[in-house]
């Protein structure tokens, strides 16, 4: 490949680029390093090339030297990343922890579960791979079981913005209550919002239990919540501070939920059980936010979810490896990954732009296969440069 190919100005590589498939900027992030570096510039990302295909960023714990651990997968080089979290942050190892993430790039770490008084502090970072982490005032109520937790942008044109203002939607049981707190980073400061969330289920059937049988997913400034059993799904609206009414989500043969969204609205991972138990299949679903009826758009491979379930005894039912399941997303990827109880991590990954095709993600890094994942999220504002730091020799 001649040097002056190479070396294209900047501006004509970005023209170029525009014109050109996702699928086919990928391949071409992996020729040289500079290549890499555009595609994953923020420039780039502005103007919607790379920004259908987040990292995946993991957190949780090393169980044998509970040191406090994350990765980050990069899905257009097909490699995962491990980072250190600095030792400044305030998270202690006995906490569960939610993380999240805003359209434009703030990851949001918040300490839930037993721990103590000074670990309650809300943490954040405008680039996971920075390890300057900033830490917020503490929440004013604090909830024994995980709660929902979603970090949402407080203006409209923040995805393209590296420094926005966010706020941070928790909701928890507090005395067999459901409260909603909301932090404001422009003001530093929670409010606590009246109004009980609609029951998700047949009237006294449902109870809280933390985020253990809730599923949400964040589409625009709506916080969706669904039960993952009973399939009812409600909203709170960030700019009116209130509930929708409760509505099921409807489709044929599809038992049991998780919700999950991407750039191109709300979806919901569904199981499907037949023949007691014998036969179960794992499918993807488009999800209506006015009807909540759900147009089924694809359906894992029978293999991928068999690398689920072969990790149970036989005879397990397929409703109790799909509640260990989890899934997020953003762009045009959906990422679907096993959570604990799991003898090792299971991922894979569906890309909805590309025919919704399924791939197995590799393993993780050796220092990372015994680790106690607690949270994960997707996150767009990576810096390459950092990626790039490890041994270019990979080909996508």
């Amino acid at each position: 490949m001649s040097e002056e190919f190479t070396y294209l100005a900047h501006e004509l590589f970005e023209r170029i680029l525009l014109r050109l498939p996702v699928s086919s900027s990928i391949r071409l992030a992996s020729v040289s390093k500079s290549w890499y570096s555009s595609i994953r510039s923020s420039s780039l990302m502005k103007l919607g090339v790379a920004r259908t295909h987040p990292f995946l960023y993991i957190w949780g714990l090393n169980p044998k030297s509970v040191l406090t651990l994350a990765s980050v997968y990069d899905p257009i080089l097909a490699r995962w990343l491990l980072l250190k979290p600095p030792n400044t942050m305030k998270t202690p190892s006995s906490a569960s922890c939610s993380l999240a993430c805003t359209p434009s790039g703030t990851l949001v770490l918040y300490p839930s579960g037993v721990c103590s008084s000074e670990s309650l502090l809300l943490n954040f970072a405008t680039n996971p791979l920075n390890t300057d982490w900033s830490l917020l005032s503490a929440a004013s109520k604090h909830f024994l079981f995980s709660p929902v937790v979603a970090a949402i942008d407080m203006n409209e044109d923040s995805a393209c913005s590296s420094s926005s203002s966010f706020v941070v939607f928790v909701l928890g049981e507090l005395r067999s209550t459901h409260t909603v707190q909301i932090y404001n980073s422009s003001s530093d400061s929670w409010d606590v919002c009246g109004g009980n969330m609609p029951a998700l289920g047949p009237l006294g059937s449902f109870r809280f239990m933390g985020s253990f049988h809730l599923s949400w997913a964040v589409v625009e400034r709506r916080v969706y919540i669904a039960h993952i059993h009973t399939g009812f799904i409600t909203h709170f609206d960030m700019d009116t501070k209130s509930w929708s009414p409760p509505l099921k989500l409807e489709s044929r043969h599809v038992q049991h939920f998780r919700l999950a969204s991407t750039g191109r609205g709300l979806f919901a991972l569904g199981l499907s059980v037949a023949d007691e138990g014998n036969e179960s299949a794992v499918k993807l679903l488009k999800v209506d936010e006015i009807t909540m009826q759900c147009r089924e758009v694809s359906q894992m491979p029978k293999h991928l979810w068999a690398s689920f379930t072969h990790h149970f005894d036989r005879g397990t039912h397929p409703l109790f490896v799909f509640k260990y399941v989890r899934c997020t997303g953003a762009g045009n990827l959906m990422y679907v990954y096993s959570g604990s109880y799991f003898s090792k991590m299971v991922f894979c990954v569906c890309d909805i732009e590309d025919g919704y095709r399924w791939q197995q993600l590799p393993p993780l890094p050796a220092d990372l296969k015994q680790l106690d994942v607690r949270s994960e999220c997707c996150s767009f504002q990576l810096m390459p440069e950092v990626c790039l730091k490890t041994q270019f020799d990979h080909h996508v």
